[in-house]
């Protein structure tokens, strides 16, 4: 277990974190699997894609676990459910890096 702890997520780019997050997540012991994907959750919630990508990326699972605060869940501002289906409503994450988007005609990025 200690070598899959030492595993690192090495990414040149933030969309390349999911895949290598799908490789490694099943090769872990489940307590480990449980972990990892609520970090991912917490971290995605709060701190939206790019702010997930900059605390994952460069460090090894050992060191995500370790870094991890329990302050980093984020709190629900709604909840409910109906028929067996909840669904809860996180806040916007708390910043997000300035990125190319498309513009009204879809055709072009202008950038931010």
């Amino acid at each position: 277990m200690d070598d899959l702890l030492a595993f690192e997520f090495r990414c040149s780019q933030a969309d390349e974190l999911n895949s290598v997050y799908n490789k490694i997540i099943y090769e872990l012991p489940p307590d480990a699997q449980r972990r990892l994907r609520a970090i991912f959750s917490a971290y995605i919630r709060k701190y939206g894609f790019y702010g997930r990508f900059e605390r994952i990326n460069n460090r090894s699972i050992k060191q995500i676990f370790e870094e991890f605060d329990e302050s980093d869940i984020p709190v629900p501002i709604a909840s409910g459910g109906e028929n067996g289906m909840t669904w809860a409503l996180y806040d916007a994450p708390s910043s997000a890096p300035q990125q190319n988007l498309p513009t009204s005609e879809g055709d072009s990025a202008v950038e931010k």
